[in-house]
């Protein structure tokens, strides 16, 4: 009985503090939450500020030169020389390959003949008319003669128009078989071999002005709205490092790309003379839009959410931070042109606003 008692004593004691241990763990854990639910959200803050800002639109995509020109077969006939390598200068009109022209040539020459013995025949008509008309006039011969004399000399001119005709044709097909470059620029591309068969329409070189080039860049309908014909365009390549081309914007597409649903923007530039840029190089480009001297301006980190073009940021109100939406104008690499929503001396949160709710309470140091 008294062991009885005894064991009872001890469980009701282990009962009793096991109670008084669990309470106080209760205790801690809901003050350090109470402790954590009311500590301050440490944040970087800004200021709203007036100041120049240029708006930037940053593009990629590859060059072109300023002129390309696809070279085109316009005969048939077997490649009998090659006049020029892939990476030569060409003046417009400079050979690039010859066709075996043999057959062109006797053609040319037989429709020089006919040339010839046409307009032979036609100065002779001419002069019978002359004379026939001039017999006319003293009544040595009748109408008839010198109707005749018309006629015939009329035919022998057309036949001679005719063989003209013939001969340019001749002429043509016989300089067909030199394959020359229709502009000015490099042997970017050789698609012939000697001995190789042509037919017409076949493509055999391509010819690339590079004395100045192109970039054809899309860009998104927003961006596009502040996009002026005339505005500078920064051009850096990676294959030439740290130098940047000024180049402008040439041509603004009105209509969108249906699959990009983008605007082709075609932005032209110098080549660089010491170290050329070549055609289908990928580059880099920033076009610098409107500029204004007193814009209401934010750091570009305090922009948390979009919705078009409005935004939202935290403004901080004493020691607490709210939500606010505004809208924004131009934008540039560190800051951003703010049209609605702020006022000039506002603070607002540059860095963890992912920690912030409306109202939340935020402690920060210095304001940048």
């Amino acid at each position: 009985m008294r062991a009885g008692k005894m064991l009872a004593v001890a469980l009701l004691s282990v009962v009793i503090f096991g109670a008084v241990i669990f309470l106080r763990l209760n205790s801690q854990t809901r003050n350090n939450g109470k402790s954590q639910a009311t500590r301050p959200v440490a944040v970087d803050v800004g200021c709203v500020r007036y100041g120049r800002i240029t708006n930037k639109v940053n593009v990629t995509g590859d060059i072109e030169g300023i002129h390309e020109a696809e070279v085109i077969s316009e005969t048939s006939g077997k490649v009998v020389a090659i006049e020029s390598e892939v990476g030569a200068y060409l003046q417009a009109g400079g050979i690039i390959a010859r066709v075996e022209n043999e057959l062109q040539e006797i053609s040319l020459e037989q429709a020089k003949t006919q040339t010839d013995a046409a307009k032979a025949n036609s100065d002779k008509a001419n002069l019978d008319l002359e004379r026939i008309r001039s017999l006319y006039a003293q009544n040595a011969v009748s109408e008839s003669q010198k109707e005749n004399a018309e006629l015939i000399a009329k035919a022998a001119l057309a036949q001679f128009r005719s063989a003209q005709a013939a001969e340019r044709l001749a002429r043509k097909q016989f300089e067909d078989t030199i394959l020359r470059t229709p502009i000015t620029g490099r042997l970017a591309e050789k698609f012939i071999t000697i001995g190789k068969m042509l037919s017409p329409g076949m493509n055999i070189a391509t010819i690339v002005d590079d004395s100045r080039l192109k970039l054809c860049a899309g860009v998104s309908e927003e961006d596009l709205a502040s996009i002026r014909p005339g505005d500078t365009v920064e051009i850096s390549c990676e294959a030439v490092h740290g130098s940047v081309i000024t180049g402008k914007v040439r041509h603004i597409d009105l209509k969108a790309d249906p699959a990009t649903r983008t605007f082709k923007v075609e932005i032209e530039f110098p080549n660089d003379r010491t170290r050329p840029l070549r055609s289908g190089k990928f580059v880099r480009a920033v076009i610098n839009t409107s500029s204004r001297d007193r814009a209401l301006i934010i750091p570009a980190g305090a922009l948390v959410e979009s919705s078009g073009p409005r935004y939202s940021a935290f403004i901080v109100k004493g020691s607490r931070a709210f939500i606010r939406e505004i809208i924004i104008g131009a934008r540039a690499d560190s800051v951003v042109e703010v049209t609605s929503g702020l006022t000039a001396g506002d603070t607002v949160v540059t860095f963890g606003q992912q920690k912030l709710g409306d109202g939340s309470e935020v402690s920060y140091g210095s304001i940048d």
